[in-house]
């Protein structure tokens, strides 16, 4: 995955002692995650800070690119100052900074990273139509943004469609994947996706959270044998019980949803629903190579 630190590369870099209280946050910034930032606090004391903020001065101004839970962390410290790093970018630039950052922290959930992801989109879009005079005298077909981002931040093209999928759910769909604790299950917001109203993709939510698994659409043509697959193994066994066995995948997949009715903990069958269907995704992906 890309790091947009390589601007940096680009455009000079100052190390500058600031209040914590004078650096601005954006408003488009991530809400903090709290667990986060305890670890961290925790971390700063036994380690110290490893990496300074980012920071973008504007008319006199210190605007926070990147570091939010560290300067929360140091607030719980009783810190007041800071050193930051001080980069040259312009606001577009600096937006796909904190973006870059946001991809790399673990505590993004499924629907925060897709929104993330199509924001990249959107920005890099408007970043290639501003030098569209530089790109048109470049031989071949320009790029297109899905494929752009896919190729920077090192995901699929269908990784990036996934991600515009999950981004473009109504709020209040959103608000109830956050609040049935579905909001970092892609296959769950997928499915909810698949639904034309918010009404119909919180119900299909409710059902997932009721169920502790993920059902594909009734209206699914003949894909359930494999859809409803689920072994509460690591799930390279599967690859490894194919190869020595040579067992059809049929039987597998029998085999599959047998063991899966033996999972009592709801939670524990949407993780393993998770992990299933990736495995599944990947080698429909290969059959189709």
């Amino acid at each position: 995955m890309i790091r947009y630190d390589d601007a940096s590369k680009r455009n000079p870099v100052k190390g500058v002692e600031l209040r914590i209280d004078e650096i601005e946050i954006p408003e488009t910034s991530r809400p903090c995650n709290a667990t986060a930032v305890v670890d961290l606090k925790r971390s700063i004391e036994q380690i110290g800070l490893q990496s300074a903020p980012t920071v973008v001065e504007r008319d006199g101004r210190y605007v926070l690119v990147a570091g939010r839970h560290r300067l929360e962390a140091l607030k719980l410290l009783h810190r007041e100052t800071v050193r930051v790093r001080v980069v040259d970018l312009d606001d577009l630039e600096a937006r796909l900074w904190t973006i870059s950052e946001n991809l790399h922290r673990a505590e993004l959930t499924a629907s925060q990273r897709a929104e993330q992801i199509v924001e990249w989109v959107k920005l890099t879009e408007e970043k290639r139509e501003a030098q569209g005079a530089q790109i048109a005298q470049k031989v071949g077909r320009p790029e297109s943004g899905n494929s752009l981002a896919a190729r920077e931040l090192g995901i699929s093209r269908d990784d990036v469609r996934r991600a515009q999928t999950i981004a473009a759910l109504p709020e209040e769909t959103k608000e109830a994947a956050r609040d049935a604790g579905l909001d970092d299950n892609q296959s769950a917001l997928l499915r909810a996706a698949k639904e034309q109203t918010p009404e119909a993709q919180i119900e299909v939510l409710r059902g997932i959270k009721e169920r502790g698994r993920v059902l594909p659409p009734t209206s699914s043509p003949a894909r359930e044998p494999w859809a409803t697959t689920r072994l509460p193994i690591p799930i390279t066994f599967l690859d490894i019980i194919g190869w020595i066995a040579g067992a059809a995948d049929a039987d597998l997949r029998r085999l599959a949803d047998l063991a899966f009715d033996t999972i009592v903990s709801p939670d524990e069958r949407l993780r393993h629903d998770e992990k299933v269907r990736a495995w599944l995704d990947k080698h429909e992906r290969r059959a189709q190579a």
